[in-house]
């Protein structure tokens, strides 16, 4: 563990919520992986892909919090100020899309989830009205805004829960599959390939749960709205977890099918291939509230990402399942 004396904070705004959180301080906790971590953990934590060195865990315990409304800061100007060149690599993303290919063909994994990002220079970003604007556009999506000075900045809009536990019941649920809103409402069925894509999900949740002798049941499948598109989702709600099986309970789903692939190792063993070693960094990793007292635990997958680098450069990541 390395304590980092620079100055961060966090935004974030739980689903269904109007007002948000601002944690602001002064030393964070870095951690080159979740298993360094204290599993009596309290406060806020943010987590790549894949933990290492370069691209740590971190751990927010000193802080001090208050409530907001996001609306406050739609007063400090437009998002971008001054927008350079756009670049995206298709090339090298169609070579990673058949090295994943050819794994699924020689049958190495059922699924594989490959992500690509697109990159934006920009010299003057307003990361506090982005973060307003995604409260607006995705209210029933958790949204965050996390700065660590020196390290960059990382915004998401997440409608997947890795875990939660609220008044001694723990919640996670298996959310895959991607149509607009409105063609699920013209009445547009579920694809055979999209119903089994979740469905992997669903199992990898539920067998993680058998094997760690977790109380659980299994709520029916639906179909559900994150802003303008609708995803399908089986959520899973946990009897009477302690404290202590938080940090447990997230390394052992973390990361789930719907951002890795499945087997899970040998898919992220081929996302690796195809898109290079700590490629995604904090895409498809996670963040949220651990065992507060008072706010408990939250934590989202980090999806609907944004990265702001120390180069200047905005980052924008998406992923899909290819089965």
């Amino acid at each position: 563990m390395k304590t980092i004396h620079n100055k961060a904070f966090v935004a974030c705004r739980m689903p269904g919520n109007r007002e948000a959180v601002f944690l602001s301080a002064t030393t964070v906790e870095a951690y080159a992986s979740l298993e360094e971590i204290s599993l009596s953990v309290q406060g806020f934590i943010m987590a790549p892909f894949k933990a290492g060195e370069d691209c740590p865990v971190f751990v927010f315990t000193d802080f001090l919090s208050k409530s907001f409304d996001p609306k406050e800061w739609l007063a400090l100007n437009s998002a971008v100020k001054s927008q350079g060149e756009i670049s995206y690599n298709r090339e090298e993303y169609f070579r990673a899309f058949e090295t994943v290919k050819k794994a699924l063909d020689r049958g190495d994994a059922d699924k594989v989830v490959l992500a690509r990002c697109v990159r934006m220079s920009s010299e003057a970003v307003d990361l506090r009205d982005v973060f307003a604007r995604a409260c607006e556009d995705y209210p029933d999506c958790y949204v965050s805004l996390i700065e660590i000075e020196g390290y960059g900045a990382w915004i998401t809009a997440s409608p997947e829960l890795l875990y939660g536990c609220h008044g001694g019941q723990g919640h996670t649920v298996a959310v895959a599959a991607t149509m607009l809103w409105s063609e699920y409402v013209a009445g547009r069925q579920w694809s055979g390939k999209e119903v089994a894509e979740q469905q992997i999900v669903a199992q990898y949740i539920r067998e993680k749960l058998t094997l760690n002798r977790l109380d659980f049941r299994e709520e029916e499948t639906t179909s559900v709205k994150a802003a303008s598109l609708a995803h399908i989702k089986t959520a899973f709600t946990i009897n009477n977890p302690k404290n202590s099986d938080t940090l447990n309970i997230l390394k052992f789903l973390h990361p789930t099918p719907a951002v890795s692939g499945f087997p899970t190792q040998k898919a992220v063993d081929i996302v690796e291939l195809a898109e290079g070693m700590g490629s995604r960094r904090y895409y498809a990793g996670f963040s949220g509230f651990v065992n507060h007292p008072l706010y408990e635990t939250e934590c989202y997958v980090s999806l609907r990402f944004m990265e702001a680098d120390q180069s200047g450069n905005l980052n924008f990541y998406a992923g899909g399942g290819i089965m």
